[in-house]
């Protein structure tokens, strides 16, 4: 679920930490919740590793039928499909999670979601193939970079900054704006080591317990879309096409309270237990696309009834 594309991430403003308080009265704790007004659709992530099925270089998969789709329509054989088997194809199961994550995360929240199979000028397209087809197009976002540092491939430490990000007061700051607060999902890699596994997150659920000098333990589920074939909507009839899955975080805020008793981030955090290795990495979100050269808008949407 590899993400190619370089990104400059915003430098935020590093406080040094204070020591966490060993032991302390925590106060009953306040909570809050929030979500997008949109949730983002399930997709399948579409995996490059040739073991790993289905692949969108497969033959009977999504860009063989949009080859049969443009000859159909104009006479001319599409390479779409033989240009993603040139380009998002390895064999070496070291890559086992090389593939579209990104971009199916990306089209989930731009575009809407296909509910029915169609039939084009004599070629049928499932859900799944919509999906894919939209998936492919969104292959190179555009970004909004919101926070973190990716972790590289080299890099051998979880105690350093790339790894150890994004901040837990990042992350709290943008679930509460962007999920609480303006309605509109975002996407995160929720892998802190060299992995890339982007989701769509799109909605959170927090407790705080509030504890002296400031500080504040906090705990926050969030949910995000699920990687599922043959999942259409917002269910989880069964756990086999269930459309989302949550992830809880553990983390300590260090809060400065001003005269008027409103509150700012003194620090930007520490994670705590589980957390500590299992965190997001990055946040993101998409603002347009680049385009590609296999696969065309204009086609994609006369094929899924969108304006793209």
């Amino acid at each position: 679920m590899r993400f190619r594309s370089k990104f400059v991430a915003l430098v935020a403003l590093m406080v040094a930490l204070i020591a966490v308080p060993a032991s302390a009265q925590a106060a009953d704790p306040t909570s809050d919740y929030g979500s997008s007004t949109t949730w983002p659709w399930a997709g399948w992530w579409w995996p490059q590793l040739d073991s790993q099925n289905p692949n969108l270089y497969d033959d009977g998969q999504a860009l063989s039928k949009y080859d049969q789709y443009v000859k159909a329509t104009t006479g001319t054989a599409g390479t779409a499909q033989q240009w993603e088997k040139s380009n998002h194809f390895t064999a070496d199961a070291k890559n086992d999670w090389w593939g579209h994550c990104h971009a199916w995360a990306a089209a989930s929240i731009a575009t809407k979601e296909p509910t029915q199979s169609v039939t084009k000028s004599g070629v049928t397209f499932t859900v799944d193939d919509q999906k894919g087809l939209l998936s492919e197009l969104y292959f190179k976002p555009k970004t909004n970079w919101l926070s973190g540092t990716r972790y590289g491939y080299d890099a051998a430490s979880t105690t350093n900054e790339a790894f150890e990000d994004i901040a837990p007061a990042w992350m709290d700051y943008l679930l509460r704006v962007n999920l609480g607060s303006y309605k509109r999902p975002f996407i995160m890699d929720i892998n802190a080591d060299e992995q890339v596994w982007n989701f769509p997150a799109f909605a959170y659920s927090r407790s705080v317990w509030s504890y002296q000098d400031g500080w504040r333990w906090v705990r926050t589920t969030v949910w995000y879309s699920n990687p599922k074939l043959n999942t259409v909507g917002h269910s989880c009839a069964t756990s086999a096409n269930c459309s989302y899955f949550s992830r809880t975080y553990t983390y300590w805020l260090k809060m400065a309270v001003a005269d008027d008793g409103s509150e700012s981030y003194a620090s930007l955090g520490q994670w705590y237990g589980d957390s500590v290795k299992n965190h997001p990495d990055f946040a993101w979100m998409p603002t347009g696309r680049a385009d590609m050269p296999h696969v065309k808008a204009d086609v994609v949407g006369a094929i899924t009834g969108q304006t793209l």
